[in-house]
């Protein structure tokens, strides 16, 4: 899901759902707090593209390091790992 990896300056994910409803895509840290939620609202079926600048949500600029990302959609719960390189 998440490319490059490891990233700097941008990160993208690619997803498809097989049904329509609600997404939420959230990048959370080591130690499972969120740092921002890059999507959650109500998504049609098919395939879609979300990135991540590498900012939180308040704007400023996160570290260097491990974080993950969960994709949360149809009932179903995905994580992925990916390096920040700023």
């Amino acid at each position: 899901m998440p490319y490059p990896n490891p990233a700097r300056g941008l990160a993208r994910f690619s997803y498809t759902l097989p049904r329509a409803g609600m997404v939420r895509l959230v990048v959370r840290d080591l130690a499972g707090r969120r740092v921002r939620t890059l999507v959650e609202s109500e998504y049609p079926a098919g395939r879609f593209d979300s990135s991540w600048d590498g900012l939180r949500t308040d704007g400023s600029r996160v570290g260097a390091g491990m974080y993950f990302v969960d994709l949360q959609a149809d009932g179903s719960h995905v994580s992925r790992r990916i390096v920040w390189m700023p």
